[in-house]
């Protein structure tokens, strides 16, 4: 009877955790699309390894971690070349060639 609460109340944990990290909006500190890509990566593994074994849910934990894991790096990886290409444009729009004869024309 011990071991299934303390497996209940492990799982009720990973649950309150991984639904406050991907569904809330709080990210880890300067977390780039690449964390959240490795993330789904091994929540994929997981559930692959939960439904060889026959083990549903963790098989279907895995699964969904991945798929909201995977929709994060997605949004991240947006943000981030959003973030550069502003970056980008902004630092060589008012260059000094802008009014002369090398300037691209448009």
């Amino acid at each position: 009877m011990i071991k299934h609460w303390n497996r209940l109340t492990a799982i009720a944990t990973l649950a309150a955790v991984l639904a406050t990290t991907l569904f809330v909006g709080t990210t880890p500190v300067q977390a780039k699309s690449s964390t959240w890509k490795k993330v789904a990566i091994g929540a994929a593994a997981v559930g692959a390894y939960g439904a060889l074994k026959g083990k549903k849910t963790l098989a279907i934990g895995g699964a969904v971690v991945a798929a909201g894991s995977y929709l994060k790096a997605k949004k991240d990886k947006k943000k981030e070349w959003r973030r550069s290409h502003r970056y980008r444009s902004s630092r060589y729009s008012n260059s000094r060639y802008s009014n002369t004869r090398y300037r691209r024309a448009r």
